[in-house]
Parts: structure tokens; C-alpha cells; sequence
């Protein structure tokens, strides 16, 4: 079996959707190969992770969307052959950390007050957090003990919510032991 840890979702949906032409939505999420793929490690309904993708990149200009009577059909643009072709649909995202090798005593905070109509990229968003090792400080504020704004900063413009993100840095917070314990400083 592949390992589909290596497999980009993005990626492959692309390519279904560029080897059709012009895909309906009911057929992709009828593809039994993408139905596998996106059910990997998860508890998920795939047909829902592929209906969020699918939304994600129609909002990044990857894919258009149409309709006919009540179908979604869905197209490659040229933007979305680019990404195919160079494989950059998560590169912003996917970039390597830069952790200092000494911890210079100063926390980063991440809070953000994304609409519900972004719901799809404020989950993504999250889960890109905990990816990077943010903990959760208290509802709707993350904290990491290292300066990763740049890469937050990339992440919150890939995902088009950088007007709702806000990063924070502080010298002193409270219960400074009990932080420094969980990030193991």
C-alpha cells in the first residue's frame, strides 16, 4: 500500500479534476481512490474533507466552479496547472522551522477572531498550530515559546484570514513553570 502520509489530498484532487477536464462534484466524491486517500487517519467523512478541499481551492483560484441545475462542476485554472506542475499547493505552509538552538525567554501568542464564513480555513489554520507546536494559551489564543511570526504570517495569507490573525510577543506570562514545562524548556 502507498504511504499516504507522503501524498498531497490538494495535489491529487487536482490531478482528478485536470484529467477529467471539467469534474462533477459527484463524481469525485465517488472516486473510490480519493475516497481512500482522504480517509486516511481519520474519523472524518472523507466526502466532506474532499467538499472542504474542493472549497479551498476554488477560493485560492486553483479550481473555478460552476453549475448545471444542481451539480457543481468544477475546472482547473492555470493557476491550479501551475501548482500542479511545480507541487507548491502547501509549500507556505510546509516550510521548515527555524527554532534558536537557546530559548531567549520571550513567548509568541497567536489569537484570531475568524468569521464563520472562513470556517474552512480557521480549521486549517488550527490545525496547522498544533502542527507547529502552538498550545493552546485559553480560547482562541495559542502560545509558543519561540519568534515563528514569519511563518504564521505565510500561513494565515495562504489561507486568505490574515485580517483575522494577530500575533502577540511577551516578556513575562502567567504560571511561567507551568509553560516552560510543556514546551520542555
Amino acid at each position: 500500500m502507498t504511504n499516504m502520509k507522503k501524498i498531497s489530498k490538494s495535489q491529487e484532487l487536482l490531478k482528478k479534476v485536470a484529467q477529467k477536464g471539467v469534474a462533477t462534484e459527484a463524481s469525485l466524491l465517488e472516486d473510490k481512490a480519493l475516497l481512500e486517500l482522504f480517509s486516511w487517519n481519520t474519523a472524518r467523512a472523507p466526502r466532506a474533507r474532499i467538499k472542504d478541499t474542493l472549497a479551498i481551492l476554488t477560493r485560492q483560484g486553483a479550481l473555478t466552479q460552476g453549475r448545471i441545475d444542481t451539480e457543481k462542476l468544477y475546472k482547473i485554472t492555470s493557476r491550479g496547472l501551475a501548482l500542479l506542475k511545480r507541487g507548491e499547493v502547501r509549500k507556505s505552509t510546509n516550510t521548515p522551522l527555524h527554532t534558536p538552538s537557546s530559548w531567549n525567554k520571550r513567548w509568541l501568542f497567536v489569537t484570531y477572531q475568524i468569521p464563520e464564513t472562513h470556517k474552512i480555513a480557521r480549521n486549517q489554520f488550527l490545525i496547522e498550530l498544533k502542527r507547529l507546536g502552538f498550545l493552546r494559551f485559553s480560547s482562541a489564543l495559542w502560545i509558543y515559546p519561540y519568534d515563528i511570526s514569519v511563518q504564521i504570517k505565510k500561513i494565515a495569507t495562504h489561507l486568505t484570514i490574515e485580517n483575522y490573525v494577530d500575533i502577540l510577543r511577551a516578556d513575562s506570562i502567567s504560571q511561567p513553570a507551568v509553560w516552560k514545562r510543556r514546551f520542555k524548556l
